[in-house]
């Protein structure tokens, strides 16, 4: 018998319905920079992890971030792996999830599982 989890989605590891939301967000928005600092800072991320991620979730590409950092693409290839190792995610949409519930928990505007009510 299946049982039905009501937990929000990014918590319990079924992230395909928050997946297809993420593509009609207006990603340049998803945090302020006091959200940035504080996700860098829980995350463990280097001011040039952040910077890729911060692009990352604007729509950028390899090589438009190449040329706003002043990288190559290769380097940029290298951050983004090192970036999704650290946070073990797989892919871009990974990453934004794990943004987002990294920024909500912090924020308190979700309960982590396992606590005490």
């Amino acid at each position: 018998m299946r049982t039905e989890s009501r937990e929000p989605a990014l918590l319990n590891g079924d992230d395909a319905p928050l997946a297809q939301q993420l593509k009609t967000l207006p990603t340049a928005q998803l945090f302020d920079e006091f959200s940035w600092r504080r996700l860098a800072s829980e995350l463990r991320l280097t001011p040039r992890q952040c910077e890729i991620a911060r692009l990352i979730c604007e729509g950028g590409s390899y090589k438009s971030i190449a040329s706003q950092v002043q990288i190559s693409i290769n380097t940029v290839r290298m951050h983004v792996r090192a970036l999704f190792a650290k946070l073990g995610v797989r892919d871009r949409v990974g990453l934004m999830l794990k943004l987002i519930t990294a920024d909500r928990l912090l924020n308190g505007s979700w309960r982590a599982t396992g606590s005490a009510e």
